[in-house]
């Protein structure tokens, strides 16, 4: 027994040391000053070895110097952790290969003798193709915040190295248009394990959002795609997959697309599905969102922090108010995956507002865009979505679930071919999508009646007696100063003179004098005015000095500067130091655009030669739309109370007369009014159905879910169906949303019947509703609340000839009915997409009614044309499928 003891403690030894990893020596440590490094000037631990030179000795920890400080196992221990969390939790690296060989190596900057030695900050990467490596100053070792983040760049290197060797073989090595991915990836590392940072600069995000993704103005927060990625799409396992498949010369959107089968099309559908969810942050997932929402709270309730919000909503800028028409500013156009964030105000009791959009394609050719209302409960916390919008030209209406909730339209530019950007192109080389609104029964951010009240009873003020604009008490203000009837001047600020505060400019502790002009949307804080100078459109600048005639415009981003002379204009995506030599600077200073700072350069530098063309506002005629109406609450009524409900099963305990009571559920364990619940029926389909004594128009349909987190929960499928009369069956009209604690949606266009079934499944335990409200009428009517006005449902031919389509738009399934056509007369039925390609084709014979699955269609467009071909007449529908 002791032997066999002894020889088990041997193995596991053995075992031990085959499985330690060593320390490999760079070829750079033979050069001066770098060979300073000696068996006592380093560290080790499981992972890592810490490497510092001579100047702080043998015992860093005591060195005199507190800024060169520092204690090798105190950053060790950081390192362990995060180095076990990034391998073992978020699985980006399975620590095989020469991770598995090799300690990460770890140089402390500023701590050797010798000219030439290690500097900086801090940066990770590689040594000689071998090992990951992090180079960092003392400095930066005070928390595990930073040495997380470059030990994310050390692992991303490792990753190259070990799944894709061989030099430029993928990994995002060597590509300039996939560079912002190493920065945005690792502070997406950072959030994991330290979730807190997943607002870390929030304010520069909030005001580039319409930037490409790849924009080096925000490579470092442009990580909140990634999120979604975690959320919807595969998990850390999808995100780890970018890195370990990617290829050469690939950008991680091409990546995802590419590991993903997806067509273009398919990956803007994708960016889309993130892009809504910035209107409210909806990022769940260890609590990012909440931590986002909380941080631009913070910045809307501080008077000392708000005016950190620059330009968190898109403001449009107004053709005409009597036609309401809308433009969105040409500096604020979306560009490729960036999108504007629009708050809409319903006007009318109805709360369905409409809208017209029509893109400018005429800019570029690979123009497009993806476009959809957001709805944010009053809870502050539950979004619910409207159908995704593809069209340049089109339409859609949506119905406010609740009138106490926000509602959002967000617009992403969606390019039609993939565009890779090298590092800092200029904003005149970037592609921009603009378009145009017109927006019935709300009112766009900046032209609703209380604009700016939050503002107003945050710095307690006055109306200013030139021009009506708000004034806040600690500021002084000249009489001779005009202050616009949107724009607001607090803080410390002092404006005399022929000083002019226009459109909605944000001036907080503003020293202006002379004839400057601030207008647009500029948002400026602190630093001295003076001359003709003109801060416009998106300007943002802090603690910034500007004199002469120097004009700051588009997206101009200024910090701690100084502008002036005669002739300066800044703008685009501008982002440089001070400067008083005149000339044109619409991008940031670098290589690759052929700028340097300040190099006085004209406009009519090839550098600012926009590759995107000019264009005009589209005429009324190309605007027109079929207008809805405002309608009154009682043109589609909640005829649920009406109706008798039956069920495939309820629970003994259980009431299904509470599901049309006409209550308002709290949340969604909120049985205060009663709850139908089918409990014990895990994954099983239970349906209920409304009945009613005669025939309704129906225009949308709410369901509220029962949740007890429990035996009964959300449905993890659901779906509606109406009883078609003339043919006997049931009809699916689509999928219900799931969302928890809130009102789910389907909007129905003017379908009538007499009843009406909702299904649904839960795949591991029972499910329940809440209420169940169904909105209606005894006459059909397009102004009905919730009616999606994409397309028209029925196309007549002078004969009365007719198709009709049914839900339209369509998710999943619709039903297609033909009329007019000769009892014993041969149809065929075909459709066509947008390029004129034959995608369905199938002989109906003498019926009449054929139900079309989308998955059916050999294609991934949006719009498509029907085509009902018979021996005597032909007649066509267009087709509008929602992914």
């Amino acid at each position: 027994m002791k032997s066999k003891i002894l020889l088990t403690l041997a193995w596991v030894l053995l075992c031990t040391v085959s499985y330690s990893k060593t320390v490999y020596i760079p070829t750079q440590f033979s050069s001066a000053p770098w060979n300073e490094w000696a068996p006592n000037y380093k560290y080790e631990s499981a992972n890592f070895v810490i490497f510092w030179g001579a100047k702080v000795g043998a015992n860093p920890s005591t060195y005199s110097d507190a800024n060169l400080r520092f204690d090798p196992a105190t950053i060790a221990s950081n390192l362990e952790a995060s180095f076990s969390y990034f391998i073992n939790t978020v699985g980006f690296h399975n620590n095989s290969g020469k991770l598995g060989l090799y300690k990460i190596i770890v140089v402390m900057n500023e701590t050797y003798n010798g000219a030439g030695g290690p500097t900086g900050w801090a940066f990770g990467g590689a040594y000689d193709e071998m090992i990951g490596a992090l180079w960092i100053h003392p400095n930066a070792t005070r928390d595990p915040y930073v040495i997380a983040h470059e030990l994310a760049h050390s692992l991303q290197s490792q990753n190259r190295i070990d799944f894709k060797p061989g030099g430029n073989q993928g990994g995002f090595n060597n590509y300039e248009p996939a560079g912002f991915f190493w920065e945005a990836h690792a502070n997406y590392m950072r959030c994991l394990q330290f979730p807190t940072f997943a607002s870390d600069d929030m304010p520069r995000w909030l005001m580039s959002r319409h930037f490409h993704l790849a924009s080096t103005r925000h490579h470092y927060s442009t990580f909140k795609w990634l999120m979604n990625i975690q959320q919807n799409y595969g998990g850390l396992n999808t995100v780890n997959r970018l890195w370990r498949e990617s290829n050469a010369n690939e950008t991680p959107m091409e990546t995802w697309r590419r590991i993903s089968g997806w067509t273009q099309a398919q990956l803007c559908n994708a960016m889309y599905d993130y892009a809504k969810r910035e209107a409210n942050w909806d990022y769940p997932a260890q609590g990012f969102g909440a931590d986002m929402r909380a941080q631009i709270n913070i910045y809307k309730t501080s008077a000392a922090e708000n005016h950190w919000l620059w330009r968190q909503h898109t403001i449009l800028n107004q053709i005409s108010a009597a036609t309401s028409r809308y433009i969105v500013p040409k500096h604020m156009a979306p560009q490729d995956y960036g999108m504007n964030v629009i708050p809409l105000y319903p006007t009318c009791a109805s709360n369905t507002v409409h809208i017209k959009f029509k893109g400018h394609t005429e800019v570029n050719a690979q123009a497009g865009w993806r476009w959809g209302f957001v709805e944010v409960l009053a809870n502050g916390t539950t979004s619910v979505y409207g159908a995704m919008q593809s069209a340049s030209d089109g339409e859609a209406s949506y119905t406010l679930t609740a009138a106490s909730s926000k509602l959002f339209l967000v617009v992403m530019g969606a390019p039609t071919a993939k565009h890779d950007y090298v590092w800092e192109p200029g904003w005149p080389k970037i592609h921009r999508y603009p378009y145009e609104l017109r927006i019935e029964n709300a009112l766009p951010e900046g032209y609703q009646t209380n604009f700016r009240s939050d503002l107003k009873a945050l710095y307690p003020g006055h109306t200013h007696s030139n021009g009506g604009g708000w004034v806040a008490n600690s500021a002084t203000v000249a009489a001779s100063v005009y202050v616009g009837p949107k724009a607001v001047v607090v803080g410390s600020s002092n404006l005399s003179g022929s000083v002019r505060a226009e459109g909605t400019a944000r001036l907080e502790n503003v020293t202006a004098s002379s004839s400057v002009i601030f207008s647009g949307d500029c948002n400026v804080y602190g630093g001295t005015f003076t001359g003709t100078a003109q801060i416009t459109d998106g300007a943002v600048l802090v603690n910034t000095n500007v004199s002469g005639n120097t004009i700051l415009r588009d997206n101009a981003w200024g910090y701690g500067v100084t502008y002036g002379g005669s002739g300066v204009v800044l703008g685009g995506d501008v982002e440089t130091g001070s400067c008083s030599t005149a000339g044109h600077y619409l991008q940031t200073p670098h290589t690759n655009n052929g700028r340097a700072a300040c190099d006085g350069k004209g406009s009519g530098d090839a550098s600012n030669t926009d590759i995107n063309a000019a264009y005009s506002n589209f005429t009324d005629a190309q605007m027109s739309w079929t207008a809805i109406g405002c309608g009154t609450a009682g043109t589609s009524t909640n005829i649920a109370p009406l109706a008798t409900a039956t069920t495939s099963y309820v629970s003994s305990w259980e009431t299904l007369s509470a599901v049309n009571d006409n209550s308002s559920p709290a949340n969604s364990n909120d049985k205060t009014s009663g709850a139908y619940g089918n409990w014990n029926n895990p994954n099983s389909t239970q349906w209920v159905q409304y009945d009613w004594s005669q025939p309704y128009y129906l225009t949308s349909t709410q369901v509220y879910w029962f949740d007890d987190a429990g035996g009964v929960l959300t449905p993890t499928t659901a779906y509606i169906q109406y009883w078609n009369a003339s043919t006997s069956a049931w009809v699916n009209l689509g999928n219900v949303p799931l969302v928890k604690d809130a009102f789910n949606t389907l909007n129905i266009s003017n379908i009538q019947t007499s009843r009406l079934r909702v299904s649904m499944l839960n795949t591991t335990q029972s499910t329940g509703i809440l209420e169940w409200r169904v909105y209606g009428s005894t006459s059909a009517s397009l102004t009905a609340p919730g009616a999606i006005s994409a397309v028209t449902n029925t196309a007549t031919t002078a004969d009365n000839a007719s198709i009709t389509i049914y839900p339209n738009p369509v998710q999943t399934s619709c039903n297609i009915v033909l009329n007019g056509f000769d009892a014993r007369e041969k149809v065929t039925l075909l459709l066509y997409d947008v390029q004129g390609r034959e995608v369905l084709k199938t002989n109906l014979g003498t019926q009449r009614q054929y139900q079309l699955h989308t998955g059916q269609l050999i294609t991934q467009g949006n719009l498509f044309t029907v085509k009902a071909v018979g021996g005597r007449k032909t007649m066509s529908q267009k087709l509008v499928v929602v992914k």
